[in-house]
C-alpha cells in the first residue's frame, strides 16, 4: 500500500491524523475479529458440538469486521481526495519488490506467503492509489459473509448435536480466510512504512546501501 502511505500523497495534518486514526481502528477491529473467531473454534473443539456459545463469538466477529470495513471506507474517502504525482508514480515503478520481500521475511516482519505478496505487488503496480484499500474492504466483507453463513449453518442444527463434516469444513474455511486477510493487511502495513521517495529500495540502487523498512 505504498500508494496509500500518508506521506506520498500530500494531505493537511488534520486529514493525515484522521486517516491514521481510521487505520488504527481497522487494525484493532481486525485483531478482535480474529480473537473472537478463535474463541468460537476453541469452544467447538472443547465441546465437540454446537451449543450456541460459539455463535455468540462468531456474531461478535462479524461486528468487528463491520467496524473494520467502515474504517477502511473512511480511509478510502480520504484517499479519493488525493492523487499520485508523476514523481511518486515513477518512484513506485522503481521499487524492488523482490528485495523488500526477502528483507521482510528474513527479519520476520512479514510471513513468507508469496501468494499474498504477489497479489499486493500486482495491485501496487497498477498505480491505482485506491486499489489496495478496495481489496482490503472486499476481503473483510467476504470473510464477514462467510462467518454469517457459518452462523446460519450452526443454528440450523439441533442444539448439542455433534458437528457435521460440512460445518467443520466451513469453520476451517473461515479460519483460513481470516489468516490470509491478516497476512495481507500485515504486508500492506510493512510497505506503508517505507519512506516515500527514498531510493534505497529502488531497483537501480546497489543492495549494499540497503536501509531498513520501518
Amino acid at each position: 500500500m505504498a500508494q496509500n502511505c500518508n506521506a506520498i500523497i500530500p494531505f493537511e495534518p488534520n486529514t493525515l491524523e484522521a486517516k491514521a486514526a481510521l487505520g488504527r481502528s481497522a487494525s484493532i477491529a481486525l485483531h478482535a475479529a480474529l480473537s473472537d473467531c478463535f474463541k468460537a473454534i476453541e469452544t467447538l473443539e472443547t465441546r465437540q458440538a454446537s451449543t450456541g456459545a460459539e455463535v455468540v463469538y462468531l456474531r461478535a466477529a462479524t461486528g468487528q469486521l463491520e467496524t473494520t470495513v467502515q474504517a477502511l471506507r473512511g480511509m478510502r474517502e480520504i484517499l479519493e481526495t488525493g492523487s499520485l504525482s508523476s514523481e511518486a508514480s515513477a518512484w513506485l515503478e522503481r521499487l524492488d519488490y523482490d528485495r523488500l520481500y526477502e528483507s521482510g521475511t528474513s527479519r520476520r516482519l512479514i510471513p513468507a506467503d508469496i501468494s499474498q505478496w504477489t497479489r499486493l505487488v500486482e495491485l501496487n503496480k497498477t498505480l491505482d492509489h485506491l486499489a489496495v484499500t478496495d481489496s482490503l474492504i472486499a476481503d473483510a466483507e467476504r470473510v464477514r459473509s462467510e462467518i454469517q453463513s457459518a452462523v446460519a449453518m450452526l443454528l440450523s442444527g439441533a442444539p448439542g448435536a455433534p458437528l457435521t463434516s460440512e460445518q467443520v469444513q466451513l469453520l476451517f474455511t473461515i479460519q483460513t480466510a481470516l489468516v490470509e486477510f491478516s497476512i495481507f493487511a500485515q504486508m500492506v502495513a510493512y510497505l506503508n512504512k517505507i519512506k516515500p521517495m527514498d531510493d534505497a529500495w529502488s531497483r537501480s540502487v546497489d543492495s549494499s546501501h540497503l536501509v531498513t523498512a520501518g
